[in-house]
């Protein structure tokens, strides 16, 4: 360590002798000038030529990630749309064979089904039977309760022979007459989410033929072969709409259904744009079969209309592969419905005849590729301006360089200790090896954060000095200074140890036996007895403020950590500070449950809860209470009582009488004083025992390196209770 310190002096005096050395030398020519302001500029130029290339592969590796989280989002996004449209349709499916199968329509059908046999007046004698009344009265409250527009019966051949409107009954509906017997027949659902029906331009004229679609079920007379099939409406611009709807990626992305001659079968989120465009009318709110899924072949937003008639033009390059059944996607760019250049990802779900697509403006997927391209040339051009302004002032930055060089000498050394290498860092202080410069004696000195330095931390950190400085007992770490740094920064020097903490103790070797754990918890006992008895209270004891390490010989030595939080029994306005500065301050697995409720009413007691917390964890390998965040611990701590401590390890009755014992949630109930319990620890009967001989074996076996922490973080949280 001595050597180490000594080095870096003498490199140090070495930087400063050559400084001084060019300083007192004889002055450079104009040409050594000349060409050393050459060579600078050259190196520059060469590294302003890397960054470019170095950008340029970087803008590429950019580029195609980019694109591979665009392809991974619109197959996610499509994904979703086709789980929650299946899942729909099945459920559509599913009612319409309930319905199919129900009470009120097999029984109708049979009667209606002879009546749909008769000539000329078929009609008639359908809308008079009693049965098309009563049973339509039952279906209509039933299907306008499930979201259906109409309903629709048909016999074996199609005939309507059930509506919720007249004017169907008695016609054929069937859109493949020849076909419809042996789909009746084969028993099977089916979903048509938009079409223009047959029977619907019949009655309506083709014009005016609203868009519907319709899931169908035959429909059987148990045991029999299916007579018919019920029909009921859905509306396409509905719920089967909406579910595409929530799957539109940004501000520009839509997921949308066709059909396989390349119609729009779902709403568009552009209808103003389509409207615009001359693709819609201005009254009409649907691009239900309304849009065809063509390429412009220019930008209709931008140019105005196709320079071709849109039916001449071919489908999207999406459309055209999906409708021969295919999935892909396309992070490339293909212009969409509208001419607008897009990303898409899309899929054929044969089972219901219609593919659905997820699309993305180009602009809007990779706008964040043509920032970084004009930041790359905002860079190179700054680069440029640099190269000439670090020739101007190269002899500056050498200046600088010296006073760095003097100023890091000088922080080497604080006041009579020479700084060496960093051992920690904690939320409020740094803690640094340094060597005694007239002693040689190992030290570790702690400093306050520049950023935490305000007065009341500064307060802090010398109250914890000074209650610290007032322990003696040999388990509790010795402070030997403090002072402030020539630029104000507050520290204070510590003997240095080495070893291990019990939280890497119990992470690196599990559990600890109980014979040990006794050894290592007696000698706690003991350092937070003096302090008590001083009228001191720790309050944040947790395995990492125990440290174990080697003293004199004596292995398996302990000390205990970080006062930092230590309360005075009496109140004064030291605690006041303790409080303002850390709301409630402490480790959730550790505190005791009146230091949830209450910082300021932390007694002796609740150190020993906290004894028993780290003996719980030492003796079992595991927490008192598990919670993903501080606030469900300290819930536990406050509602729970721990597990008994058998299910996670052999541990001794006795000793986990004690343990319990130290863990009571009434202060009241816990062992009286740190003394006693010490005393009780010391008193269990362990086989073996927990020798020196055998610490030292076992700190040889492993060859502890050195490690001090002795400002683990304070995890602080809000009041609870």
């Amino acid at each position: 360590m001595v050597t180490r310190s000594v080095s870096k002096k003498a490199g140090a005096s070495s930087k400063k002798s050559a400084i001084r050395v060019q300083a007192h030398g004889a002055a450079p020519t104009s040409l050594g000038r000349t060409d050393t302001q050459r060579r600078t500029v050259l190196v520059l130029l060469v590294a302003v030529l890397a960054l470019a290339a170095l950008g340029l592969w970087g803008h590429s590796l950019i580029t195609k990630s980019l694109k591979a989280a665009a392809e991974s989002e619109l197959k996610g996004l499509l994904g979703t749309a086709e789980r929650g449209l299946t899942l729909w349709l099945e459920q559509q499916e599913r009612i319409a064979r309930a319905i199919a199968h129900g009470r009120t329509v097999p029984p109708a059908l049979l009667a209606l089904r002879q009546l749909s046999k008769s000539g000329h007046d078929r009609r008639a004698r359908l809308l008079a039977a009693p049965e098309q009344n009563n049973a339509r009265k039952e279906l209509e409250l039933l299907t306008e309760g499930l979201g259906f527009t109409g309903f629709a019966v048909t016999d074996e051949t199609g005939i309507v022979v059930l509506a919720n409107d007249d004017r169907l009954v008695g016609f054929q509906a069937a859109e493949e007459p020849e076909l419809y017997p042996a789909w009746v027949q084969s028993g099977k659902s089916r979903v048509r989410p938009a079409f223009r029906s047959r029977l619907m331009k019949q009655l309506f004229g083709a014009e005016r033929a609203p868009p519907i679609g319709v899931v169908s079920s035959p429909i059987a007379v148990a045991p029999g072969a299916p007579i018919g099939a019920i029909h009921l409406m859905i509306p396409p611009e509905g719920r089967f709409s909406d579910i595409l709807k929530a799957a539109r990626p940004g501000r520009s992305g839509e997921t949308y259904a066709f059909n396989r001659q390349g119609w729009m079968i779902s709403d568009s989120r552009f209808i103003a744009q389509l409207q615009q465009a001359g693709l819609l009318a201005a009254d009409e709110r649907s691009s239900v079969l309304a849009i065809e899924l063509r390429d412009p072949g220019v930008n209709l937003l931008q140019q105005g209309p196709a320079a071709a008639a849109l039916a001449n033009r071919p489908l999207t390059s999406m459309a055209a592969s999906a409708t021969r059944g295919a999935a892909g996607v396309d992070v490339q760019g293909y212009n969409d419905y509208r001419g607008v250049p897009v990303i898409g990802a899309w899929t054929w779900l044969e089972a219901y005849g219609f593919g659905i697509a997820t699309e993305v403006d180009v602009a809007e997927a990779f706008e964040l590729e043509d920032t970084l391209r004009d930041a790359f040339i905002g860079l190179f051009a700054v680069l440029g301006a640099a190269v000439l302004a670090l020739v101007f002032f190269g002899h500056m930055l050498a200046r600088l360089r010296r006073r760095s060089e003097a100023a890091e000498q000088r922080a080497l050394q604080l006041g009579c200790y020479t700084l060496a290498d960093k051992l920690g860092e904690g939320g409020m202080g740094e803690v640094y090896q340094a060597t005694h410069t007239l002693l040689r004696r190992p030290t570790a000195i702690k400093l306050l954060k520049r950023h935490v330095g305000d007065d009341e931390a500064v307060r802090r950190f010398e109250r914890e000095v000074q209650l610290t400085s007032q322990l003696t007992h040999p388990n509790t770490i010795a402070i030997y200074d403090y002072g402030h740094t020539p630029e104000g920064v507050f520290y204070y020097a510590m003997e240095l140890l080495s070893g291990i903490n019990l939280q890497q103790l119990v992470d690196r070797h599990g559990a600890v036996a109980p014979a040990r754990a006794l050894h290592i918890l007696v000698q706690v006992c003991g350092a937070l007895s003096e302090a008590h008895g001083k009228g001191l209270i720790h309050r944040d004891i947790k395995p990492p403020n125990v440290f174990l390490c080697e003293r004199g010989g004596v292995y398996d030595t302990v000390k205990v950590l970080d006062f930092g939080l230590v309360k005075s029994i009496e109140p004064d306005a030291g605690d006041e500070l303790v409080t303002k500065v850390g709301s409630i301050i402490g480790t959730p697995h550790f505190m005791a449950p009146e230091i949830v409720r209450d910082a300021v009413r932390a007694t002796a007691q609740s150190d020993i809860y906290a004894v028993g917390a780290v003996a719980y964890f030492l003796l079992t390998g595991e927490f008192l209470f598990e919670g993903d965040t501080p606030m469900e611990i300290c819930v536990a701590q406050l509602t729970s009582e721990p597990k008994p401590m058998q299910q996670f390890a052999r541990v001794p009755a006795e000793i986990e009488a004690i343990v319990m014992g130290c863990l009571s949630k009434r202060p009241e109930d816990r062992p009286e004083s740190m003394q006693l319990l010490a005393a009780r620890f010391a008193a269990c009967q362990v086989p073996g025992g927990w020798t020196n001989e055998a610490a030292a074996a076992w700190w040889s076996e492993h060859q502890t390196p050195k490690v001090f922490d002795p400002v683990a973080p304070t995890i602080s949280i809000n009041a609870v209770g």
